[in-house]
Formats: C-alpha cells, structure tokens, sequence
C-alpha cells in the first residue's frame, strides 16, 4: 500500500438511528457491492440504495478514521465483542444522531481528553507508516509448522490462548508452550526476515516440515501492536511497560545500532532490524 490514505476507499456512512455502517468495496471478496458492515452490532448487512440515500449520510476526517479502526479490527481478527464495544463507546447510541465520540452527557473536558487520545493514536499510525516507507519494509514474516497450515487458511493466525479453542485442535502443533512473554494472547511476527536464531531451535526439536508466512506490513499500523527490541522473554523486555513497547519510538529502536553491534559496518539492510531476535506482536 502506498502513503495514501488507507482508508480513501473505504466508505463510512451514519444512519439516522446513529448507527454506523462501513463499505469496504474490496471485502469480503466476490461480495455484493449493497453488503455493508455495521460497527454497532458487528454484522453485515444487505443495503439497497434507497434505503442509503434515505436514512444514511456520508461522514469523514477524524470520524471516519475511528469507525475504519474499529472495522480492519473486525475484518482482520473476528472479534465481534470486541468491535460492539468500541463502537458502543466511539459512537455512542441516544435514539439520535449523536457526536462521534462524546454523548450529550459529556463534559467539554471527557470530549477534550477523548480528542487529545484520538490525536495520539492518529500520529503514532502516521509514524509507523513513514518509518515502513522509508525503511522500505515489504513484508512480516511468521514461522510455523507445516501440519498449522490448514489451521491456519481456516481461522487465522491467533494467540496460544485461543489454540484450544479451534475445531480439531489436535492438528496444531504449539512452538512454545511456556510463553515466557507472558503474552499468550498475542501472536509473534518477525519483520523482513525470519527469526533464524529462534528457528533453529524449534527446527532441532522437531526436524519436519516448516513453512515461513508473509504478510503486509500494514498490519504494524492497523492492528494493536507491541514492539520488542530483543528476545520478548528476556527480562529487558518485560520489564518495559506493554503500553510503551505500543508506541512507533519503539519501532524506531529496532533499528538502532546495539552495543558493539554497528548497522553500516555489517553492511544490515535497512528494511531489517538489528538484533535478529527483534520481532513485534500483534494483540487479539
């Protein structure tokens, strides 16, 4: 994706009953073009025009933005209690049209503190993007175990905590049972390049088939994400708040050189991160 708005080609339109309805022309794939998806009750729904026209209007700006976060949680991870939640709360139902993000009941400073944390979290996706673009950052990469892959195309990539959960659970094979992070709920990506040095030795452990997954890197500014500069279960880490690894200032410390460890003389592409066991999670 270029450093276009993500979002230019997404439609977002509010009804007069306050609910909010998402068109996203390219999901799901080989749908109606009249389907779309409503952030209210995490459903999609079949819309002819005249009922558009009449009872929908077309919002934008920082409105838009929000009810699109809330919608790329929905299209890339499912959870509908989730979405229902944040929607509820973003765009709050009164039996009218209300502001987006303050009922009437607000105070001028619960609206103000709400903008202020909007104004945040739109500055840290506009970072993150930048530094993917000038880093040139393609692609995300996720090691795994052949026998997940069927798993996987069915229900995603999810959190170790949500494995026993899934139908026929017994043809997933888990890496790490111990999850010493102690982040089972997230799922582990590693940026460019494959974590070798963590491969190794899952690879000795169980010598079979692997495969390696790809994936966009729009997923570091669209999902919740938390950024590791070393080994998640080392204690340098996990002693770093999760809502400070959240920021796009730990991206950037990806990419810092590291004690003896200098980028340009080891000639380190700039799309790769310095230590090799850097990597990034994304949050169900």
């Amino acid at each position: 994706m270029q450093d276009e708005d993500i979002y230019r080609k997404i439609s977002v339109l509010r009804g007069s009953n306050g609910h909010i309805l998402i068109h996203d022309p390219f999901y799901p794939p080989n749908s109606s073009s009249h389907q779309y998806f409503d952030i209210h009750d995490a459903i999609l729904r079949i819309m002819d025009q005249e009922q558009i026209i009449s009872f929908f209007s077309e919002i934008s700006g920082e409105q838009k933005e929000a009810a699109c976060t809330i919608y790329l949680h929905w299209k890339y991870r499912k959870n509908c209690d989730f979405v229902k939640t944040k929607a509820a709360a973003c765009f709050p139902l009164t039996g009218s049209t209300p502001g987006v993000y303050a009922s009437p009941a607000m105070s001028s400073q619960q609206t103000s503190m709400k903008l202020e944390a909007i104004a945040r979290a739109n500055k840290k996706v506009n970072a993150i993007r930048k530094i993917c673009s000038e880093r040139k950052i393609k692609q995300l990469c996720h090691f795994t175990h052949t026998a997940n892959l069927a798993s996987i195309l069915r229900s995603g990539l999810v959190g170790q905590d949500q494995v026993g959960k899934l139908p026929n659970l017994l043809e997933v094979v888990i890496n790490d049972h111990r999850r010493i992070d102690g982040h089972p709920e997230a799922v582990c990506l590693s940026i460019s390049f494959p974590n070798y040095r963590m491969f190794y030795p899952f690879h000795q452990h169980l010598p079979a088939d692997w495969v390696v997954i790809t994936l966009q890197p729009e997923i570091l500014w669209e999902l919740d994400c938390a950024f590791c500069k070393e080994n998640a279960a080392s204690n340098n880490v996990r002693n770093i708040p999760i809502d400070q690894r959240k920021q796009f200032e730990a991206l950037e410390e990806l990419f810092k050189d590291v004690d003896h460890v200098k980028r340009g003389q080891l000639k380190i592409p700039n799309c790769y991160p310095t230590n090799p066991q850097q990597r990034y999670w994304y949050l169900i």
